[in-house]
């Protein structure tokens, strides 16, 4: 297999990352590729002092998640491509368990593992392809509210549907492998949604995507810091996304995928807003990033739109 990991200012947690994607590959040979987004940091150092072996790629600008990992599958050698985030750490013999499942199963186009917090506590790694009705009880938060929890929606929160193996629409791209059949990932935007994108047309071309839960891997998300800037660019690449999905079906998704984004938002806002006597910070920190999901989902300003991926190519193998 071909091991994949896209760093950008990640020196806190890549050292973690690339132990523990070592000792998730035991049963099968691999290779180890690091495609660096032009990090400013010591990142690129510590790839080289914990995988001597990997073949990294310096890139000179930050091409976004989906584009380079497409720069390591045109230099991928193995039968299959194993995606793992920068802040994921995949259990002891974990790619393995993806890899022997794929074995078992000849039309996988995708199979993605389960992931969950530093506190062990199960993350979305799943779930059906959007639509308005959808996405509207994940903005009610009924896709974590029982009995409601346990009926696949968008995206999978209820521990219940992580028990077995299943096909499922998407699986989460921070922990998933892939075969050379189901092509490269999407890079109309940069960093939101590509997952998705890829399992439709990897389903499309008649492959399976399937969810495998003895897979398993700690995944921190935002690279392991959470900061105003990066809150405000998840939600700026969510909106990106959702109007990419719902566009293309016509001005009444359209603008119902507006209105579903506005009360996700609201439903959000109030909730933190609520939870301000206990939490101050992480409350304010709340408000404001779906404020600005508000603002966002509405505006016309093409600067909210994800920028194409610049025209540069590998500095240093």
């Amino acid at each position: 297999m071909s091991v994949v990991v896209v760093t950008f200012n990640n020196e806190a947690v890549v050292g973690r990352c690339l132990e523990a994607t070592q000792r998730a590959t035991v049963a099968h040979t691999s290779e180890l590729i690091v495609v660096d987004n032009a990090s400013t940091d010591r990142t690129l150092e510590i790839v080289r002092e914990r995988a001597p072996g990997a073949r990294v790629v310096r890139m000179e600008q930050n091409l976004g998640f989906a584009a380079a990992n497409n720069v390591a599958f045109a230099k991928a050698r193995g039968r299959y491509r194993v995606l793992v985030n920068s802040d994921a750490f995949p259990d002891p013999g974990a790619i393995d368990r993806l890899v022997e499942f794929a074995e078992r199963h000849a039309d996988a186009g995708l199979v993605g593992g389960v992931l969950r917090d530093r506190g062990g506590r199960p993350q979305p790694s799943a779930g059906c392809f959007p639509t308005l009705a959808r996405n509207l009880a994940v903005a009610m938060m009924l896709h974590r509210t029982p009995p409601f929890s346990r009926v696949p929606t968008t995206v999978f929160a209820d521990r219940h549907l992580y028990t077995r193996a299943r096909p499922v629409d998407w699986v989460s791209g921070a922990f998933c492998l892939a075969t050379p059949s189901a092509g490269l990932l999407p890079a109309d935007g940069f960093m939101y949604g590509e997952d998705v994108e890829w399992a439709r047309r990897a389903r499309s071309l008649g492959l399976s995507v399937w969810l495998e839960p003895s897979a398993r891997a700690v995944h921190l998300g935002s690279g392991g810091v959470v900061t105003a800037d990066a809150a405000r660019a998840r939600q700026r690449h969510r909106v990106s996304f959702e109007r990419r999905w719902f566009d293309r079906l016509g001005p009444a998704n359209a603008l119902g995928s507006r209105v579903v984004m506005t009360i996700h938002a609201a439903v959000r806002i109030a909730l933190f807003t609520a939870l301000r006597p206990v939490d101050g910070e992480r409350a304010a920190g709340g408000v404001e990033e779906f404020a600005y999901l508000l603002r966002a989902a509405w505006s016309r300003d093409l600067r909210l739109a994800d920028p194409a991926p610049p025209a540069a190519g590998p500095t240093a193998t």
